[in-house]
């Protein structure tokens, strides 16, 4: 059956008549004549800087909100890296000082002099926290993860936090009463 259809439409070409359409011909849209009224200027871009952050949100959510902008790295969205000029101390509203542009518990634990640590009798070596930011962790070979950097962007470590299926990562005070079981290279520490 496809055979003939297919057959009939190829002689209708070779003939110079077109075979019969199973279906109406659609018909070929002629565009409008140009009004002579002018069009109204190009809007020009909205400054996202400009719109207030959400505290302690994840990227995702803001990105899904529209502020995908309100973040700016100088690398990648995993690397980590943070802009010179968002480094530093700030000072919420309510007086608490917290480390970067994002005001979430992560900023805030490194603004009270806090160190990040990896619970490594706990940690299961799944790369999660690597996955949210390479520059901060690693997960070597064989071996649990490591903190690596103490800094980075807030909000990709406070996802790293929030997305540990056992939650191994803290930011404490006490960094000597974790036990590190390796060392960044996989070596017993």
């Amino acid at each position: 059956m496809f055979k003939r259809v297919v057959r009939r439409a190829l002689d209708g070409r070779r003939s110079g008549r077109q075979a019969e359409p199973a279906v109406e011909p659609v018909k070929p849209v002629t565009p409008e004549p140009e009004s002579a009224a002018p069009s109204p200027p190009p809007t020009p871009p909205r400054d996202e800087s400009s719109k207030p952050k959400p505290a302690g949100t994840s990227i995702a959510a803001r990105i899904a909100a529209g502020q995908a902008a309100a973040v700016k790295t100088s690398v990648s969205a995993t690397s980590g890296a943070v802009s010179p000029t968002a480094q530093g101390l700030s000072t919420a509203e309510d007086g608490t000082t917290y480390w970067g542009q994002l005001n979430n518990e992560s900023a805030r634990a490194k603004g009270r002099g806090e160190t990040l640590v990896i619970d490594q009798w706990e940690c299961i070596s799944c790369g999660t926290c690597v996955e949210n930011t390479d520059a901060v962790f690693t997960l070597p070979d064989d071996a649990k993860a490591v903190v690596v950097r103490q800094q980075g962007d807030m909000a990709l470590i406070q996802d790293a936090i929030d997305a540990c299926p056992v939650t191994c990562i803290h930011w404490t005070e006490e960094p000597n009463e974790f036990e590190q079981l390796n060392d960044a290279d996989g070596k017993p520490a």
